[in-house]
């Protein structure tokens, strides 16, 4: 007898394999980074295949199998982001890049309660059609800092430390707009020496 593991998951992306299956790489609250297939989630009868839409959250019910994880059952909780939204483009080209980042950088599964905490917030921020250009960029930036913070690549200086504790907030994003060279500046030195 099989666990299941259930969990909340976001989709960071998918590629097709064999006839009509998926392989998954989700990042979930309580396993961290997955890569887990779904048989015949590409027929148009799957109920699988609507919940697990790329950029998307999604509650997930796991199997570890021999080799790899299954999912077995999926429910959708929310896209990610609203195609009707005027700046839908770039919104989803940030959160690709966000995505790529956690992937390149994960070191598999390990739980990761606040990064998964971090990357919902800033997702749900970056998701809001309201905020300006320049609110989306501070947002980004955070949200990068602290992914590199969480999994190990970023040392807190003490000026840049109250922009990886604590929530992210629209306070905290004043903050980040007034620090955003020394950000962007600290995060590329983190991603230089990580060599990935």
């Amino acid at each position: 007898m099989h666990h299941i593991y259930h969990t909340e998951a976001f989709v960071l992306s998918s590629r097709n394999s064999r006839e009509a299956d998926k392989v998954f790489t989700v990042f979930t609250k309580e396993l961290g980074l997955v890569r887990a297939s779904a048989t015949s989630v590409r027929k148009i009868s799957s109920k699988l295949r609507y919940a697990l839409q790329d950029f998307s959250l999604a509650r997930i019910d796991l199997v570890r199998g021999r080799e790899t994880w299954r999912i077995i059952s999926a429910t959708p909780i929310k896209s990610v982001i609203s195609a009707t939204s005027p700046t839908c483009g770039e919104r989803i080209k940030i959160i690709g890049n966000i995505f790529s980042l956690i992937k390149r950088l994960s070191h598999g599964e390990e739980a990761n309660e606040f990064l998964y905490e971090d990357l919902k917030r800033g997702i749900e921020m970056i998701s809001t059609p309201a905020l300006s250009e320049s609110e989306l960029e501070s947002v980004e930036s955070v949200l990068v800092l602290r992914i590199l913070h969480h999994l190990g690549y970023f040392s807190h200086k003490p000026e840049l430390s109250l922009l990886v504790s604590g929530e992210i907030s629209e306070n905290l994003l004043s903050i980040a707009s007034t620090e955003r060279v020394k950000i962007v500046a600290e995060i590329n030195q983190a991603l230089r020496e990580s060599q990935l």
